[in-house]
């Protein structure tokens, strides 16, 4: 069941992308490679590709449609349980209850390691706890999973800066204002 979803969102990703997406061979190229490599559970490799596919993109607005619809495979839910620990979650951080908070996101982690939503819930929490070297790295570990993910790298940017980890304040900037279309990519 699993595996079907799965491949059913990819073909839906890969129907509505952008035409002008596959108007440029390279970052059609990376793409699919990057979902091959995602639904094999070659996580790292997989945000290798999709970062290189997002780059060869020159249209910004193909770049962002694009970014949206990786965002979304990227944050599938694949069972009702994890639907169940994610409202969990929610409510434990509504209410404060941060320990409850993160052990939902455990949970949820242990039944899907490939939704990054569940590594920035993590993250959130261990935050809110007051650990923030706890926090960022399960954003780094989400962030291997999908270099995109907007979410994470704008927590990063903030934990970083509040850590005094200026160096990666600066390569979550640069990389957020690439993804954004707003600079080239920056090799620093």
């Amino acid at each position: 069941m699993r595996l079907f979803a799965v491949c059913v969102l990819v073909c839906t990703c890969l129907q509505v992308m952008p035409a002008a997406v596959f108007a440029e061979k390279e970052s059609t190229k990376h793409i699919t490679r990057g979902i091959t490599l995602y639904n094999s559970e070659n996580y790292l490799q997989a945000g290798v590709e999709f970062n290189k596919g997002l780059a060869a993109i020159t249209d910004t607005d193909s770049r962002l449609e694009t970014i949206k619809l990786l965002n979304m495979m990227t944050t599938m839910f694949t069972s009702a349980e994890e639907i169940v620990l994610y409202r969990k979650w929610q409510l434990a951080i509504k209410d404060g209850d941060y320990d409850d908070a993160i052990e939902h996101a455990e949970k949820a982690l242990e039944l899907n390691p490939r939704n990054v939503l569940f590594y920035y819930n993590l993250a959130y929490a261990w935050m809110k706890e007051g650990d923030n070297q706890k926090a960022i790295h399960y954003l780094e570990e989400g962030r291997k999973i999908y270099p995109a993910y907007y979410p994470i790298m704008v927590r990063l940017m903030i934990l970083y800066h509040v850590t005094g980890q200026h160096e990666g304040t600066r390569e979550m900037l640069y990389d957020y204002a690439f993804f954004l279309g707003l600079q080239e990519r920056a090799e620093q």
